[in-house]
């Protein structure tokens, strides 16, 4: 084995070692009290939505033409930049690595958003908070009774309020909203 190959073999080792090249990266886990991996998917999962959020809120802050939908956008960036710092203290506890972005699923409906603007924007972003939130108070729903560890099924339950007012809020701010033409 040439020099240059060892040395090329050694970093990949060594970068696998570290995690640095796990294409499961969202998923890694290390020993240490935990619960199933259900419990780690609904983790990995609030993240992803909690990421998603706090992203489209921020393009919201920003973008949004009406003073409703900048404030419910502000409301949510601080309540999931909130419940994201909970989780992730969780995470740390349970040894569980969560995502440091949206699921790209999500990047694509905010960049699609991004190049909206005026009622177009307000509508749209309205439409996918209360899509969003539906999707969250049903998988918290689930957690809340399910989740195999005790802590998650807390932080389930003390979260799932908060989702479901936003739930209410969207719909409201979706109801204010002009009708698209």
């Amino acid at each position: 084995m040439s020099m240059r190959t060892w040395i090329a073999a050694s970093l990949v080792l060594g970068m696998v070692a570290l995690g640095a090249c796990d294409p499961r990266e969202d998923r890694q886990t290390t020993g240490a009290p935990r619960g199933t991996s259900s419990d780690q998917d609904f983790m990995i999962a609030a993240c992803h939505s909690n990421l998603a959020e706090i992203e489209a809120g921020r393009l919201a802050e920003s973008k949004a033409s009406g003073a409703q939908v900048k404030d419910f956008a502000q409301h949510m960036v601080e309540d999931h930049s909130r419940a994201n710092g909970e989780l992730t203290s969780l995470a740390e506890k349970m040894k569980v690595r969560l995502p440091s972005r949206p699921e790209d699923s999500s990047q694509k409906e905010i960049a699609k958003l991004a190049g909206m603007s005026g009622a177009e924007f307000d509508r749209k972003y309205a439409e996918m908070m209360v899509s969003d939130h539906q999707k969250a108070v049903a998988l918290f729903e689930k957690q809340a009774k399910d989740a195999k560890n005790d802590e998650v099924r807390a932080w389930a339950g003390k979260t799932l309020p908060t989702l479901k007012d936003h739930l209410t809020m969207a719909r409201d701010l979706l109801e204010a909203q002009p009708k698209a033409d």
